[in-house]
């Protein structure tokens, strides 16, 4: 579905009881994820700005596994530690 899309538009209107399930996260419960997620599972443990969780939040749209995807290419990046 592309950004300008809404589910209601591919709706039935045989259905006006149906209502779609929100199963995207909002931005504070994708904050919270990003932070509890890189604390007990990327090692060792990032300290994430806040900027930087409202960018994994926007870059995933919300979308939890794309989230934890993102989050866990942080084991993967090299981390340079200033002498």
């Amino acid at each position: 579905m592309r950004q300008d899309e809404n589910i209601e538009d591919y709706l039935p209107t045989s259905l006006p009881f149906w209502r779609p399930v929100g199963l995207l996260l909002d931005e504070d419960e994708a904050i919270d994820i990003a932070t509890n997620y890189a604390s007990t599972s990327v090692q060792p443990s990032p300290s994430l700005t806040a900027d930087l969780k409202k960018e994994f939040f926007l870059i995933s749209g919300g979308h939890v596994g794309l989230l934890v995807s993102l989050l866990g290419l942080l084991n993967r990046v090299p981390v340079s530690i200033p002498l």
